[in-house]
């Protein structure tokens, strides 16, 4: 069954603008060269919209109640590099387990 997508085109064009992006302004100042300020902006703001959305209780009828005290993601650099990293090492052969407790947001 696919799930509807939480994403209008108002809202897409709200999380690209920065608004939900946690507060921060670009440069974010990271040393990584995988992703630009930009896609790390779209990134948090997007995550950030979802939360704020699932905070609110939209996302009921998908079995996810409210949250009172959902604080907005900000970007870490250092998580980025450790994942830039990780990435860079990580092995080819696909994942043994199969994951069953996930929403595709798409």
């Amino acid at each position: 069954m696919k799930m509807p997508s939480p994403l209008g085109p108002a809202d897409k064009k709200h999380f690209q603008s920065g608004l939900c992006n946690g507060g921060y302004t670009k440069p974010f100042g990271c040393q990584g060269q995988a992703i630009n300020d930009q896609t790390r902006d779209d990134a948090l703001s997007f995550f950030n919209l979802i939360r704020a959305r699932l905070a609110q209780g939209q996302y009921e009828k998908f079995g996810l109640s409210s949250a009172s005290h959902m604080n907005k993601l900000r970007w870490d650099c250092d998580l980025e590099s450790i994942a830039e990293i990780s990435v860079r090492y990580c092995r080819v052969d696909k994942p043994s387990l199969r994951v069953v407790n996930a929403i595709n947001f798409n």
